[in-house]
């Protein structure tokens, strides 16, 4: 321990016959840049906002100022406002012909026919398929066979891979 406080001792001695033993070597920092290039900074930065602006706002307003298709500002052409008197004669039969050869549009808004009944659900769970007459399903955990009605549908046809129902007259098809 006594050589770490002689050498503790003779640096505390170095240091008072010597302030300037450790001078930090700060510097002024150079000037970045002169001022006539902070302004071309400036305005280039300006300007890149401005083309940025720009072109972010240009499909929000354009709508605004565009016109509907089919017109021209300047109006009608002037070839088609030209006409000879023999066309203006024929306008009226084309006309005529138009409306008796046009075809009616159905109205825009139409209604749905309602349904009375909702169509029941059928969960098919199951087959046994013979070849025979034999064969056996289950819908909604009832065994039928074909011919065998389940809420209001016949049993029609029972394959392998699926049944044949018959609701009110609708074919219902109902697949494993």
């Amino acid at each position: 321990m006594s050589i770490i406080d002689q050498a503790l001792k003779k640096a505390e001695e170095q240091k008072r016959q010597s302030p300037d033993f450790i001078k930090p070597a700060i510097e002024n920092p150079a000037p970045s840049s002169s001022p006539v290039k902070r302004q071309i900074v400036r305005w280039g930065l300006m300007v890149t906002a401005a083309f940025i602006l720009v072109l972010v706002s240009k499909p929000i307003f354009s709508p605004l100022f565009s016109l509907p298709s089919g017109k021209t500002p300047g109006g009608s052409d002037p070839s088609s406002s030209l006409q000879t008197a023999s066309d203006k004669q024929s306008l009226p039969q084309e006309s005529s012909a138009k409306k008796q050869f046009q075809i009616e549009q159905a109205p825009l808004s139409f209604s749905l026919p309602a349904f009375t009944q909702p169509m029941p659900d059928f969960k098919l769970t199951g087959t046994v398929y013979a070849p025979s007459e034999d064969s056996y399903c289950i819908i909604n955990n009832q065994i039928l066979k074909a011919g065998d009605s389940v809420r209001e549908a016949k049993l029609i046809h029972i394959s392998p891979h699926g049944v044949v129902l018959d609701h009110k007259g609708r074919r219902i098809v109902l697949r494993l």
